[in-house]
């Protein structure tokens, strides 16, 4: 049986992971129009390459290049990597892949990273794990994203020592207000900023898809002498997003009847980061304790954590925190 490789075939690409895997979760399926969303919102090298055994898909991978800086240099990422079980084809893809990567002058790559969508970092099947080891990737960081129903919890109490934090003279939660808001969201994207770029150097600057979270009560910001230190930041599921992509259509758990008059809380996930040198168990128990108190004042039902957030003070034991998916990251050298 013959193996033959594929450039470009948006329409094997898309058909991969039903004929490879079988049933698969959402978070492996990509829409034509998503895909196409962020093939045009890329501004780099990308490709895009299908395997085909006898004219079958039997698996896929697309690989582009990374905005080099400092942390980045001469690195390529993957992402949508699925395969059936054919170590062959699997091998084939990861060759190509790298291959198409050496010839850009790149001497690295990285991923599960997708091109505009954070949440999709280290989206991988169990095969396409075991795949990725045998073809030479180490393991990076392990993340989990959890959801959170606050109607199960608990109204937490403030500690004595997060009641501590809140007394001491040099910090202060910022004050939150409609008017307040556009300041309160760029003081907690450069708190995240800084904390992913420790966790994921590769990624792009986080920017929001769809403008401002309506809720200013979930933009929850310390700061130490008037600096931001530390955020808890609520925002539509999907809305997060890359430098330089366009307004995409918003995620369908957002369009929601109106119930008796009032319109449901949509599905938020919750973003959370502080500085490293002000961590402490007792400011994230504080953050988190204000970001669940928002949440349980406004009724929400349906949130989540973010991949690449350190979950700082929730106590993932309790009931109504349940694990969503264990995500992870892979690098080699080309």
């Amino acid at each position: 049986m013959t193996l033959t490789l594929r450039s470009g075939d948006v329409g094997a690409f898309l058909g991969v992971p039903a004929l490879a895997n079988g049933p698969v979760g959402p978070r492996q399926l990509v829409s034509k129009s998503e895909l196409k969303h962020q093939l045009s919102g890329f501004d780099r090298d990308v490709a895009l390459f299908t395997i085909h055994r006898d004219g079958r898909p039997e698996g896929r991978i697309l690989v582009h290049a990374l905005r080099p800086t400092a942390k980045t240099a001469a690195t390529a990422a993957f992402a949508h990597f699925d395969c059936a079980d054919d170590p062959e084809a699997a091998q084939a893809l990861i060759e190509i892949a790298s291959s198409w990567a050496r010839a850009r002058g790149l001497a690295r790559i990285v991923g599960p990273v997708d091109l505009a969508d954070l949440s999709e970092l280290g989206a991988v099947s169990e095969l396409s794990v075991r795949f990725l080891h045998d073809n030479g990737f180490a393991a990076l960081g392990a993340m989990t994203r959890y959801r959170i129903n606050p109607t199960a919890l608990q109204p937490p109490e403030i500690s004595p020592a997060e009641q501590a934090i809140l007394d001491d003279p040099d910090f202060s939660l910022a004050m939150q207000s409609k008017a307040l808001q556009p300041q309160r969201l760029s003081e907690a994207l450069v708190v995240l900023n800084e904390v992913l770029g420790r966790i994921a150097p590769f990624m792009q600057v986080l920017q929001l898809r769809c403008g401002p979270p309506a809720d200013p009560t979930l933009c929850i910001v310390l700061h130490h002498r008037g600096r931001p230190v530390g955020c808890c930041l609520g925002v539509p599921d999907k809305a997060i997003q890359g430098p330089k992509a366009t307004l995409a259509r918003m995620w369908p758990s957002l369009d929601r009847l109106t119930l008796f008059g009032r319109r449901s809380p949509p599905a938020v996930t919750i973003l959370t980061g502080i500085l490293p040198q002000f961590h402490t168990p007792a400011i994230g128990q504080l953050l988190w304790s204000k970001a669940l108190l928002a949440l349980i004042a406004g009724s929400y039902t349906e949130v989540s954590t973010h991949c690449t957030a350190n979950l700082h003070g929730l106590d993932t034991t309790q009931a109504g925190v349940t694990v969503v998916e264990r995500l992870q990251l892979f690098s080699k050298p080309i």
